[in-house]
């Protein structure tokens, strides 16, 4: 099994499990194990979004989602599989991989998690962490 999947099932399963204080650390924290850095000149990071893909099996994605200084809005998006390294995915190609993502990565960022109300249109499971403007 990847490290870094194992490392994603254990975030994931503390986050359900109701110790959530520190899953949007934890996951910046595994993305910098593995070399993978924040942006630091074009924007924000406002969410990280941890979601499981419906098409494969074993297999997370790592959403960071920028208000950039424009005002736009982006999304960094890291596929983790069991037994695969950390895989970067730009401009759209995480639709081509896994089409349930389509339409995702340009979409405005929430203000608030409000429960039961989904936050992106996708069918995965998300967990969303907001941080603070």
């Amino acid at each position: 099994m990847s490290e870094a999947y194992a490392e994603v099932e254990a975030i994931r399963r503390r986050h359900v499990s109701g110790n959530q204080s520190q899953t949007g650390n934890d996951v910046i924290a595994l993305l910098a194990r593995h070399d993978i850095r924040l942006r630091q000149d074009d924007g924000e990071l406002r969410q990280i979004t941890l979601s499981i893909p419906t098409s494969v099996p074993d297999a997370h994605v790592i959403g960071l989602r920028y208000e950039k200084n424009d005002g736009s809005h982006s999304e960094d998006l890291f596929v983790v599989q069991e037994g695969r390294p950390i895989e970067a995915c730009y401009r759209g190609s995480l639709e081509h991989k896994f089409p349930e993502y389509a339409g995702t990565h340009k979409q405005p960022l929430p203000s608030a998690i409000v429960v039961g109300i989904p936050v992106l249109p996708t069918a995965v499971n998300t967990l969303s962490m907001l941080r603070p403007r």
